[in-house]
């Protein structure tokens, strides 16, 4: 009888659908926020790794000897060097598009929160009291969003459901920027395709992101883009910090050269305590949550540890981050 193989799961969510379904086939270590001497010395012996926010470095490939397959249970890779597990024929897998509706539904409460003035007010009321309505009471805080336009950057998992879901609720005009989806395809989502990025950012009252975070799409939004933007005009990010270069950002912000913001994500993370943004009143911040619901963690645990599993049984996944190491890694493993 062949021995079980080994699974590591860095910093394991909360869920544990996937830890029960990973235990039927193969035995689990976990470690939760380890150093690095701790960590170089768990994975030998690990045939996969889950890696949940912690790095999975060149380094750490190094000192694995028998691994086999590194997953991530969200759908960003960004924190897992990708290059070093190809050169080493080591397949990577995500989650892409098991947590979208929570991003697309949370991406939609930020807008209608920028859009209402809705923390503004509610922070207003909490300190003031009823009297903070008196200068707001004859005057405009906010404004409707029906019938006004969106672009959004990305319309992959994320940025196809925000669409439809614009467009039917809000009777939104949407522009969609991606140089990876057809003009077809977007007109399923009830998008029109922009083939320039530059041509879409004068008409748009809000600006949505959602690509993953690549060298491609690093600061894909920085100040000449900014600049092009109308000056009432809303930017939001629930992707990846780095696709917006956030001193820009805070630059454009306090020169009123757009008239707000919205993010979940921030460039780094952690982000520091004393980031300026979190001082505007323009600006909506939450920690990175938009695809932190019950229902997208679980489908997000599972899908982690099934896919994990198809990949030490040599079964090809369905989301496989670097196909073209498929054909080298069963090689390497009928070897």
């Amino acid at each position: 009888m062949q021995p079980r193989k080994r699974v590591m799961l860095l910093n394991p969510p909360q869920d544990k659908s996937g830890e029960a379904i990973l235990e039927r086939e193969v035995d689990l270590v976990r470690i939760s926020n380890p150093d690095r001497e701790t960590l170089l010395r768990a994975v030998k012996g690990v045939h996969g790794i889950i890696a949940r926010g912690t790095k999975v470095t060149a380094e750490l490939l190094a000192q694995a000897d028998v691994l086999e397959v590194v997953a991530t249970p969200s759908a960003g890779y960004d924190h897992i060097d990708i290059d070093a597990c190809s050169e080493r024929g080591i397949p990577v897998v995500n989650n892409a598009g098991l947590n979208a509706v929570s991003v697309a539904e949370h991406t939609i409460g930020l807008m209608v929160g920028l859009a209402k003035a809705i923390p503004l007010t509610d922070h207003l009321l909490r300190r003031e009291g009823w009297k903070s309505r008196i200068p707001y009471s004859w005057e405009q805080i906010g404004f409707e969003i029906d019938g006004r336009t969106i672009g959004i950057v990305g319309v992959g998992n994320v940025g196809s459901r925000l669409a439809q879901r614009v467009r039917a609720a809000f009777n939104m005009t949407v522009l969609g920027y991606d140089p990876y989806v057809s003009r077809e395809k977007m007109q399923e989502y009830g998008a029109t395709k922009v083939e320039h990025l530059d041509d879409m950012l004068p008409q748009v009252d809000f600006l949505s992101i959602h690509a993953p975070h690549t060298k491609e799409t690093h600061h894909i939004i920085g100040a000449p883009q900014l600049a092009k933007m109308k000056r009432t005009a809303y930017l939001i990010n629930c992707a990846r910090g780095p696709l917006v270069d956030e001193q820009a950002l805070v630059d454009a912000l306090r020169t009123k050269a757009i008239a707000g913001a919205a993010l979940d994500v921030f460039e780094p993370e952690p982000s520091a305590d004393d980031n300026p943004l979190y001082q505007m009143a323009n600006v909506i911040v939450t920690p990175h949550l938009a695809g932190v619901t019950a229902q997208a963690t679980k489908r997000m645990a599972i899908g982690a540890a099934e896919q994990t599993l198809q990949v030490l049984r040599g079964e090809r996944p369905p989301r496989l981050v670097n196909p073209e190491v498929w054909n080298q890694f069963l090689e390497r493993r009928r070897a």
